[in-house]
C-alpha cells in the first residue's frame, strides 16, 4: 500500500525467502512519534506471493508441507496462489548454493524495490520468514544441520549484492523463537518434528531439537551480520537487525513463584535469541533448566556474536497472557511454554486478560505493548526498536459487513499505538511501527480462516477491498491528527453509541451559526453558552500550529452574537480533546496535558478575550472523568471490575488521577487569566460542575450520611480544592492512596479563586448507605460507597425522562443552589444547564407540543426563584439546549432542544417550549392586556427591571373598561416575577398597572419596578409579597394618587394582605396612599366608612394600617398586613 506524505517516510517491509523473495507493505502515521519514525504495513513471501512454480522458483518447505499434509491446514488450502502478489514475487536461489541464482527472482525483486522507491516508500527487507528451499530441508535436515549456516550466508550475500544499493533496512530472520517451537517442539510447522508430551510426530525431540535449530539460526544470523558490516554497510549505508516474537507474560497470581514464572517465560521467549547477540550466551534460566539440551557457544562463536551487534531489534507483538509456575505446582507441560516449566492461560479469577481474537490464545491487551517495549529497551541497552508486526485477526466466516467495517481492528491499532507512544515518552528508543498485514493472506496452519489484512481479499477474483481500518490508517498517516478524542471514539466504537451515529455533521452549526444566532435573538436571550473545540483551535496541541480557520470561525460567532446584544458565555473544554493528546499523554491521565491546556486557554484568552466576559475552564469534569475512567462509557473507555470490562483501566484510581490533572490545569488557566488578562479585558472566570441532588433513601443516620457523602464525591470533589485547597474529608478517608495529594505549590496555585460557579442541575435521586449495608457498587456513585435509586417505598422520586435515571424533581434545584451558596461563601452561581429530555421516537406532534418540557422549566425556575428569595447569589440561568443535538453515547436518540432539528434537512422547528421561553424572556415585547391565567407556579424572569419592561397603554378615555386597562394581570396562584419592569404608558387617566386578580394568591415580586399613574397596584388577592422592588406612582387625579388599591375578593372591603420588604415606594408628588376604592373617593384601608380619605399618619397608626406619604426618593421598609 503506497501511503506517502510530504514530510514523512513511509515504509514497506519486504521478506526475501531462500527459495522465494517476497515483499511486504506497511503504512501508518507519525506526528506524535519522533521525527524520522517509520510507519508501514507488512507481509511475507509465502503468505502472499503465490506463483509457486513460476519463473524457475524452486519448492520450499511450505510448498511441500501444504501439499502432502493438507489436513494440518485449517481449511486444507495452500499458498500456491495466495494473494497472487507475484503477478499483480520470490525467486533467488531455488536450490541453494548448489543451484544457480534465479535471474527471474532477482528481476522481480528489483522491479518491486524500484516501484516502492518511486512512490517514496522505503523497503524494509526480511531475509527469512519461515520458508526455506525444500532442497535444504532434504540435504541438511533444514535448521537442524550445521551446514545450512553456509547456505544462509551465501543467500544473504546474494541479496546484499543485488539489492543493497537501495535497501536501507535488513532483518536476517523473522520470529525464529516462534518458528522453531512450532517446527520442533509442537510439530505444527514443517518439518513437523516433535515428541511426547508435546505431540505425536513421526520423528523429533521436543526437548533438544528446537535449541539445536535456534543455535544454527543464531550463528547464521551472526555470519550474515558480520558479512554485511564488513563488506557492505559502509558503502551502502544500511542497517541490519533481527525480528523476534514477543508475547508479554503477566503473573497469574502475586506469588513469588508466578512472578518468577512470568520472568522465566520471557527468558525463553525473548532472551533466548537476544542474550547471545548482546551478551554472548543464553540466559541463565535456560542454562539451568535445559542443561545439556542447550548447545554451547565456542569462544570463536561468542566472538562472532559479540563483535557483530545488530543495529536494531524488531519486535512482533500482538498479545499478553498469564503465566503460572510449574516448578512448584503440577501443570500440563505440553504447550508452547512447557520447556520453560510455565503454564500460560488467558483467564484469571474467571476473567479473560483481554478480548479474544480469531487467532487462538491471542487477546487484545494494548498496555502490553508498552511493557514489552520498555523491557527490551532496558535490557538491551537502548538499542533502536522497530515494531515489525502488530495486528488484529478476524474469523473468515464473519459477515462481509463486519469484515469490511472492522471497528475492532481500528480500536486495536489505535490503542496499541497509544501505548507505544507512551513507551516513547518514557524514553524508549523506538524507530518505527508496521501493521500486520496490508492484505489478507495465507496464515500458515490457519490457511485462509483468519484475516489480518487492512484490505479484504476475494481469493477467487483477487480483488482488494479497503476495510474501515485501511481508511482509518490512511487518515492517520496523511493528516497531523485525528481531530479530537470524541470523534475518534465515535469512529472506532460506533457500537457504543445508541444509534451508531456520530457528530460528523450534527447540527451543522459550523455552517449555520448565523441562523442559530438569529434563533437566539428571536428567543430574547441575552447570553449564549457554548464551548470551543480544542481540536479546532490546536489540532495537534502545542506540537502543531494554531488553526487560523478555527480562530476565524469563533471570531465570526462571537461577533454575530454581540451584534444581536447576546453575551458569549464560553466553555474552554466540554469533554472533547485533540486525539493527539490522547495518544501522546494518555489524555487526562498524563501530567503533560496540563501544559497543553494552559497553552490552549492562553490562545483563547488572547484571541477572544477582548469580547468575552464569561469564561469557564471545564464543563462537568466530575461527570466526564467517571464516565471515562470509572464506567468506561466515554473515550478512552477505561475501567476495571466491578464497574465494567474494558481492555484497560483502573476504576478505583484513574478517575482521581484524571481529575487531579484537570484541577491543576484549571488552576493554571485561572492564574494566567487573572494575572495577564482580567484587568484589561474585564471578564470573569469559573468552572462548571454537574450536580445531581441526593436525598436519603430513609431517615436513618447511615442514609443521611450517604447522601452527604455522595455530594462530597459529586460536588466537593472539584470545588473544595478550589476554595479550601484540599479534597473533601470523605474522599480522603475512603479513597486513601488512590486519591492524589496536592503539593504545597499546587495548593498555592489553587488559591486563585473562581469568580463564579456553574451548576448543571437536572435531577435528584435517593442515596442508600453501602458501608453498613450490602450493595452493588458498580455504579456512578460506587466509589463513594453509595447506592442510588429513583424509587422509595414503591414511589418514584419524580416523573422519569428519556435520560435514564433522570427524574423531574423541581425542588432539587433549590436544594442544590442553597448547598453550593452556603458551602462556597456566597460565590455567584450560574445555572449553566437545566433541561428536559424526550425520546426521539416520540411522535412528531408530541415532540413539537412539548408540554412536559414547559412544565419542567416552570417548575425548576420557580424553585430557583425561591432560592434567590432565600438569599442565594444566582447570576443567571441557561436552558439545555437551544436545539436538539448529538447527546454523546445516546447519539440522537434523546432530544433536549427548544428547537426540533430534522437532521436530514437541518431545518430548525420551534417547539412549544421555545415559544413559552420566548414569552417568558421577552417581557419588553409583551403588549397590553397581558395575563397569566389558570397556570399555577409560573415564574417570569427578566434581565433587569429597567430593560425587560412590560408596557401597556389601554385607557378608560378610549372606552376601555377599568377592568381591562391593566398593563399586567395575574389570575393564578403562586406567581413569581423577577427582575421585570411593568409600566403603564396610557397617560394621566385612571388605569391599573399591575392587577392581581382574585385567584392570584401568594404572588411574589422580586427586584421589580412597577410604574403607574393611578392604582399602580390593584389587588384583589388575599396575600402578596414584594422584596427589593420600586413602586412608583405619578398622580393622575390631582391630590389623590394611589399606590395600592386593595379591593377584596368578593367584597371590596375584605382583607387584602401585603408584605413589602426592602422596597422603595416613591410618589412623584405627595400624597400617596394604600387605599380602598369608594364611590365618593379614595381612603386609607381600614378607616371608618365615610371618613375623610386624606392619608394622615395618625389615622394610619390608629387603624393599624400601613400608609406611606413620601417625597421622591424616600426609601421605606414596610412589612405590615393591611
Amino acid at each position: 500500500m503506497a501511503v506517502a506524505a510530504a514530510t514523512r517516510i513511509a515504509v514497506v517491509v519486504v521478506v526475501l525467502a531462500l527459495a522465494v523473495l517476497a515483499p511486504a507493505a506497511r503504512g501508518l502515521r507519525r506526528d506524535d512519534f519522533p521525527p524520522g519514525f517509520l510507519f508501514g504495513a507488512a507481509t511475507s513471501a509465502y503468505q502472499i506471493e503465490g506463483a509457486y512454480l513460476d519463473d524457475n522458483k524452486g519448492l520450499n518447505n511450505w510448498d511441500v508441507f501444504t501439499h502432502l499434509q493438507a489436513g494440518r491446514i485449517s481449511d486444507g488450502r495452500n499458498g500456491d496462489v495466495a494473494d497472487d502478489h507475484y503477478h499483480r514475487c520470490p525467486r533467488t536461489i531455488a536450490g541453494g548454493r548448489l543451484g544457480g541464482v534465479n535471474s527471474a527472482g532477482i528481476a522481480f525483486y528489483n522491479r518491486l524495490i524500484n516501484a516502492l522507491l518511486q512512490k517514496g516508500i522505503q523497503p524494509f527487507v526480511t531475509l527469512n520468514h519461515f520458508d526455506i528451499p525444500h532442497e535444504l530441508e532434504t540435504r541438511y535436515g533444514g535448521w537442524l544441520g550445521a551446514a545450512i549456516r553456509e547456505e544462509f550466508e551465501y543467500y544473504s550475500d546474494v541479496c546484499f549484492n543485488a539489492f543493497g544499493d537501495r535497501v536501507r533496512f535488513w532483518t536476517t530472520f523473522n520470529e525464529p523463537n516462534l518458528s522453531t517451537r512450532h517446527q520442533y517442539i509442537l510439530g505444527e510447522f514443517p518439518p513437523n518434528h516433535c515428541s511426547p508430551p508435546f505431540g505425536n510426530c513421526s520423528s523429533g525431540d521436543s526437548r533438544r531439537e528446537p535449541y539445536a535449530a535456534a543455535h544454527n539460526i543464531l550463528l547464521s544470523h551472526a555470519a550474515a551480520v558480520h558479512n554485511y558490516k564488513t563488506n557492505y554497510q559502509a558503502k551502502q549505508g544500511g542497517s541490519i537487525g533481527i525480528v523476534i516474537a514477543v508475547k508479554w507474560y503477566e503473573p497469574l497470581t502475586n506469588s513469588t513463584e508466578d512472578v518468577r514464572a512470568a520472568r522465566r517465560a520471557l527468558a525463553f521467549e525473548v532472551d533466548w535469541f537476544l542474550d547471545p547477540i548482546f551478551f554472548g550466551d543464553y540466559p541463565r534460566e535456560m542454562r539451568e533448566i535445559l542443561s545439556s539440551n542447550l548447545p554451547k557457544f565456542t569462544p570463536e562463536e561468542k566472538k562472532l556474536l559479540q563483535n557483530n551487534k545488530v543495529d536494531f531489534i524488531g519486535i512482533n507483538h500482538y498479545t499478553a497472557i498469564y503465566a503460572k509456575d510449574c516448578i512448584y505446582s503440577p501443570c500440563t507441560l505440553d504447550t508452547y511454554e512447557g520447556n520453560a516449566l510455565v503454564y500460560a492461560i488467558g483467564r484469571r479469577n474467571g476473567k479473560i486478560i483481554g478480548k479474544p481474537t480469531a487467532l487462538h490464545g491471542y487477546f487484545v491487551v494494548p498496555e502490553a505493548m508498552e511493557k514489552v517495549v520498555m523491557y527490551v529497551n532496558d535490557r538491551y541497552r537502548n538499542t533502536t526498536i522497530y515494531i515489525t508486526e502488530n495486528g488484529y485477526s478476524q474469523h473468515s466466516d464473519t459477515s462481509m459487513e463486519d469484515l469490511i467495517n472492522d471497528v475492532e481492528r481500528v480500536n486495536y491499532m489505535h490503542d496499541y499505538l497509544k501505548y507505544l507512544s507512551s513507551a516513547i515518552r518514557k524514553g524508549a528508543n523506538v524507530g518505527g511501527y508496521f501493521a500486520w498485514s496490508i492484505v489478507d493472506n495465507f496464515e500458515w496452519v490457519y490457511g485462509y480462516t483468519v484475516k489480518f489484512g487492512l484490505y479484504q481479499v476475494d481469493f477467487d477474483t483477487q480483488e482488494r477491498i479497503p476495510r474501515m481500518s485501511a481508511k482509518w490508517y490512511r487518515d492517520f498517516l496523511t493528516s497531523s491528527s485525528l481531530t479530537d478524542g470524541l470523534q475518534l471514539f465515535r469512529f472506532v466504537t460506533a457500537g457504543r453509541i445508541s444509534d451508531r451515529r456520530n457528530g460528523d455533521v450534527a447540527d451543522d452549526h459550523y455552517h449555520r451559526y448565523t441562523e442559530d444566532v438569529e434563533i437566539l435573538h428571536n428567543l430574547g436571550v441575552n447570553s449564549y453558552r457554548f464551548s470551543i473545540s480544542w481540536a479546532r483551535i490546536l489540532p495537534r496541541g502545542r506540537f502543531g500550529g494554531v488553526n487560523s480557520a478555527g480562530i476565524a470561525f469563533y471570531n465570526r460567532l462571537i461577533d454575530a452574537l454581540l451584534q444581536k446584544g447576546i453575551q458569549p458565555f464560553v466553555t474552554l473544554n466540554h469533554f472533547d480533546i485533540p486525539q493527539e493528546l490522547e495518544i501522546r499523554y494518555g489524555g487526562w491521565l498524563g501530567a503533560g496535558i496540563r501544559k497543553e491546556f494552559g497553552y490552549y486557554s492562553d490562545v483563547c484568552f488572547k484571541a477572544f478575550g477582548d469580547r468575552v466576559r464569561f469564561w469557564t475552564t471545564f464543563n462537568e469534569p466530575n461527570l466526564i472523568t467517571k464516565f471515562q475512567f470509572m464506567l468506561g462509557a466515554y473515550p478512552p473507555n477505561r475501567c476495571s471490575p466491578p464497574f465494567g470490562s474494558c481492555n484497560s483501566g483502573d476504576s478505583r484510581r484513574e478517575p482521581y488521577t484524571a481529575a487531579h490533572n484537570i484541577l491543576l490545569s484549571h488552576a493554571a488557566a485561572v492564574h494566567n487569566y487573572k494575572t495577564n488578562y482580567q484587568a484589561k479585558q474585564g471578564g470573569s472566570i469559573g468552572i462548571v460542575v454537574a450536580m445531581k441532588w441526593y436525598e436519603p433513601l430513609t431517615n436513618s443516620t447511615e442514609d443521611v450520611r450517604a447522601a452527604r457523602r455522595a455530594l462530597a464525591f459529586e460536588v466537593d470533589w472539584f470545588l473544595d480544592p478550589i476554595f479550601f485547597g484540599e479534597y473533601p474529608r470523605e474522599m480522603r478517608e475512603i479513597l486513601s492512596s488512590n486519591l492524589p495529594k496536592f503539593t504545597p505549590e499546587e495548593k498555592k496555585l489553587l488559591q486563585n479563586k473562581v469568580d463564579f460557579i456553574g451548576i448543571n442541575q437536572y435531577t435528584a435521586i435517593y442515596a442508600k448507605d453501602c458501608i453498613y449495608s450490602p450493595c452493588a457498587l458498580n455504579t456512578y456513585e460506587g466509589n463513594a460507597l453509595v447506592y442510588t435509586t429513583g424509587v422509595r417505598n414503591g414511589a418514584k422520586i419524580g416523573k422519569p425522562t428519556a435520560f435514564s435515571t433522570y427524574f423531574v424533581v423541581p425542588e432539587s434545584i433549590e436544594s442544590a443552589v442553597m448547598y453550593v451558596n452556603g458551602r462556597y461563601k456566597d460565590t455567584t452561581i450560574y445555572i449553566t444547564e437545566n433541561g428536559y429530555s424526550q425520546h426521539s421516537d416520540t411522535n412528531m406532534e408530541d415532540l413539537i407540543n412539548d408540554v412536559e418540557r414547559v412544565n419542567y422549566l416552570q417548575g425548576y425556575l420557580k424553585y430557583l426563584s425561591s432560592a434567590v428569595r432565600k438569599g442565594a447569589n444566582v447570576g443567571g440561568y441557561f436552558m439545555w439546549s437551544l436545539i436538539d443535538n448529538f447527546e454523546w453515547v445516546f447519539g440522537y436518540t434523546i432530544k433536549f432542544g427548544l428547537y426540533h432539528v430534522d437532521f436530514d434537512t437541518q431545518e430548525r422547528i420551534p417547539k412549544m417550549s421555545a415559544k413559552w421561553y420566548r414569552d417568558f424572556l421577552t417581557g419588553s415585547n409583551v403588549t397590553d392586556d397581558t395575563q397569566v391565567r389558570r397556570m399555577a407556579n409560573i415564574t417570569m424572569y427578566g434581565d433587569c427591571s429597567k430593560k425587560s419592561i412590560i408596557t401597556g397603554s389601554k385607557n378608560i378615555a378610549d372606552g376601555v373598561r377599568i377592568w381591562k386597562t391593566a398593563t399586567f394581570a395575574v389570575d393564578s396562584d403562586r406567581f413569581t416575577a423577577m427582575r421585570l419592569g411593568i409600566r403603564n404608558t396610557a397617560g394621566e387617566e385612571k388605569q391599573q398597572t399591575l392587577a392581581l386578580r382574585v385567584k392570584a394568591d401568594k404572588s411574589i415580586f422580586f427586584n421589580c419596578r412597577i410604574e403607574g399613574n393611578q392604582d399602580t397596584l390593584f389587588a384583589q388577592a388575599y396575600r402578596q409579597f414584594y422584596r427589593s422592588c420600586v413602586i412608583l406612582v405619578k398622580p393622575s387625579l390631582p391630590g389623590k394618587p394611589t399606590v395600592v388599591t386593595a379591593h377584596g375578593r368578593r367584597d371590596r372591603q375584605q382583607t387584602t394582605g401585603f408584605v413589602v420588604h426592602h422596597s422603595q415606594v416613591v410618589a412623584a408628588a405627595p400624597p400617596a396612599a394604600f387605599a380602598r376604592p369608594r364611590a365618593a373617593g379614595l381612603r386609607p384601608p381600614g378607616a371608618a366608612r365615610g371618613e375623610d380619605s386624606g392619608p394622615r399618619r395618625d389615622t394610619a397608626e390608629r387603624c393599624n394600617s400601613a400608609i406611606v406619604v413620601a417625597s421622591q426618593g424616600l426609601s421605606i421598609s414596610l412589612s405590615r398586613r393591611v
